[in-house]
């Protein structure tokens, strides 16, 4: 969730807690939200969530750079990621599908 707080505040002031506690998968911060990413990422997992959504918008190269991080992270902690790329023209048929078979991948492998 991003916002004028987050933005004045958190990403301003906890900058550096979120690089210390990401240090093992990132040397160097990533722009955009892409070191947020893998450190929101890794808090999920202490979580114990089944599986994690990545957004982002169409195009963004910071974005695309962190998905291997996050494929890492998922391999390491057998969590599934969907990688979900929004622009101005997106099919909601086709991102319903996708959510769809996520949550049926995520369901079948809690039940078992």
């Amino acid at each position: 969730f991003t916002d004028v707080s987050y933005l004045l505040i958190y990403k301003k002031f906890l900058n550096k807690i979120v690089r210390y506690k990401a240090r093992d998968y990132l040397k160097y911060k990533i722009g955009a939200d892409a070191t947020d990413n893998v450190y929101r990422t890794l808090k999920l997992k202490k979580k114990k969530f089944d599986g994690i959504i990545h957004t982002k918008p169409f195009g963004c190269t910071p974005e695309v750079g962190v998905m291997p991080i996050l494929s890492k992270i998922g391999e390491e902690y057998n969590t599934p990621i969907l990688y979900l790329s929004f622009d101005g023209e997106n099919n909601i048929a086709n991102i319903d599908t996708k959510l769809e078979a996520f949550y049926d991948m995520i369901k079948s492998k809690t039940q078992n």
